[in-house]
This record gives structure tokens, C-alpha cells and sequence, in this order.
């Protein structure tokens, strides 16, 4: 079973069972550290409500994040983002956070930024083609026009074929890089409910993160696909250019 913990208001994982429990041991990951996995639904709850409360040590029923113990109190709660705990007066819920004063900032600033933090719903390999033919479809329709006019204003075949590929491979560039850095993604990953984000989940990413994207892209194409292959059998559905770049595609609902 694969395990999701929050740190320093970011989402970790997946992690398998053992190296939770070297986390807890490290100290890492205390007892209210919010936790999640894929049996639990939408809810995170604590390490000491879950069942990982076993490899808690003797008196750590409700550790601090300094290793000190701190008891529940009734009408009590953690923050989603910095796991700390609070009366329930002092917390506040933002979208699906439930946001400590110190955190409000960010858990704004995440719903701004259209954040998929969380549990992240990576998309996989055929859902990922199926965007990547839309794309496709709509490039050959724009290339097609193109070469019908640049044909009828440059004579020289030479000067054709390097004129119109330039525009094309100009054309292909801006539609990747704009569109996902804008929108979070192309019109065929929209289409298909999908999206580009960062490896935390925040996006849409830079348009020079896009623009990097769009190259290593090439280079999962050039090693016979594989680059694009690998999503298949990544824990967290990333291509080549997904590892290089650091990025991570996923489902815009969950």
C-alpha cells in the first residue's frame, strides 16, 4: 500500500509502508502528521487515527513537530498544510483545505494558481495519446493552410520547404509552450480533462519550464518513443520528459 504524508505544507509520496515507518523512526513524520492512501477516500487523516498509529512509540499520542507531546483537546483540529494543530476557531477552510492563520496565504494563493496539490490523479499513457492526437489533428489543419499560402507566395522549392517548416516548427512551439503555460495545457489536453502542473501540483508552469518541456519532448521521441513508453510503468505516470523537467500531468478534477 502506497502512503501520502503532508510536509512543510507540501504533499510526499507515494511512500510504501516501510519507509513510513522509517519516517516515523527518523521523526519526520510524527503523530499529527495529516496521512492519506488510496482506501481512504477524499479524507487525510492523522498518523495516530490511522493505522500506522502502531509504530508510534509509548507516549506519542499526539507528538509536536519538536518531538514534544501535546494532548487533544476537544474541539480541535490540524491544518492541512502545516499538519499543526489548532482549536477549531483558529482554523479556516479554503476550497478543500482547512487552513491555520500562518497558512491562509498559501492555501489562497493555491486556489489562485489553480493547484492540483494532494493526492495528485496522474493521467495515464492512452488518455495522455488520446490528447496528444487532438493536438495533432489541430496542427496538421493549421500546417495544411500554411503551405497552401506560403505555395503560392514563394516560388523557389528550396526556399518553400525550409520557409514553411520554419513557420510550422515556429507555430508548434508557441501553440505548446503558450497554451500550457497560460491554460496549463493544449486545446487536446483540455479537451481530454487534463493538465501540466509542477511537481508539488501548482500550475500552470512557467512559460520557460514549458518551453524546456517542449524540447526534452523531442528527445522522448528521437530514443524510439520510449521517453513516452515509461508512462506506462511510472508509479506516477511520467515520461522522459515529465522526469526532466519535473512536471507531472494530471486528471483537472478528482
Amino acid at each position: 500500500m502506497n502512503w501520502y504524508y503532508g510536509l512543510n505544507g507540501e504533499t510526499v509520496g507515494p511512500v510504501d509502508e516501510n519507509q513510513m515507518v522509517e519516517l516515523i523512526n527518523q521523526g519526520t513524520v510524527v503523530s499529527n502528521t495529516l496521512v492519506w492512501n488510496d482506501q481512504m477516500g477524499d479524507a487525510w487523516i492523522t498518523v495516530a487515527e490511522s493505522e500506522l498509529n502502531r509504530y508510534l512509540g509509548e507516549g506519542t499520542e499526539l507528538a509536536s513537530e519538536g518531538g514534544q507531546n501535546m494532548p487533544v483537546a476537544g474541539g480541535s483540529g490540524f491544518c492541512s498544510l502545516c499538519g499543526n494543530q489548532f482549536s477549531e476557531s483558529d482554523l479556516v477552510e479554503i476550497g478543500d483545505l482547512c487552513s491555520c492563520a500562518a497558512c491562509k496565504p498559501m492555501a489562497l494563493r493555491r486556489m489562485q494558481q489553480n493547484t492540483y496539490a494532494g493526492v495528485m490523479n496522474y493521467a495515464g499513457f492512452w488518455i495522455r495519446f488520446a490528447a496528444a492526437f487532438v493536438d495533432g489533428i489541430i496542427l496538421a489543419v493549421v500546417q495544411f493552410g500554411i503551405t497552401f499560402v506560403t505555395a503560392s507566395l514563394v516560388s523557389d522549392p528550396i526556399s518553400l520547404v525550409v520557409t514553411n517548416n520554419s513557420i510550422q516548427i515556429t507555430i508548434a512551439i508557441l501553440y505548446s509552450v503558450m497554451l500550457i503555460s497560460k491554460m496549463g495545457g493544449t486545446l487536446g489536453m483540455k479537451a481530454c480533462g487534463i493538465a501540466v502542473v509542477n511537481a508539488d501540483g501548482t500550475g500552470p508552469i512557467s512559460a520557460l519550464k514549458a518551453l524546456g518541456r517542449y524540447f526534452a519532448s523531442i528527445l522522448s521521441s528521437l530514443i524510439f518513443c520510449i521517453g513516452y513508453f515509461m508512462i506506462a510503468f511510472d508509479s506516477e505516470k511520467r515520461a522522459l520528459h515529465d522526469h526532466i523537467c519535473s512536471t507531472r500531468v494530471v486528471y483537472t478534477s478528482r
